[in-house]
């Protein structure tokens, strides 16, 4: 009886983390993805804060518009 849950545990684990049956490798890449693609993003909103600037006053003029009561 207790062999058997602690196998059903197992496979819950397992099915609740898909990277664990990877060893974390997905994780990793999908962690260095995320990382290279702020750091290019960084590095245009310093080159160009205008533009920045506008898309941020557009989307918060579209959320506020849209969110209204």
């Amino acid at each position: 009886m207790i062999a058997n849950a602690q196998e059903t545990q197992k496979k819950n684990d397992q099915r609740s983390s898909p990277a664990a049956n990877s060893g974390g490798k997905s994780m990793n890449e999908l962690k260095d993805v995320c990382d290279a693609a702020f750091q290019g993003f960084c590095e245009y909103a310093k080159s160009k804060p205008e533009t920045i600037a506008l898309w941020c006053l557009g989307i918060g003029f579209v959320l506020g518009w849209k969110l209204r009561p």
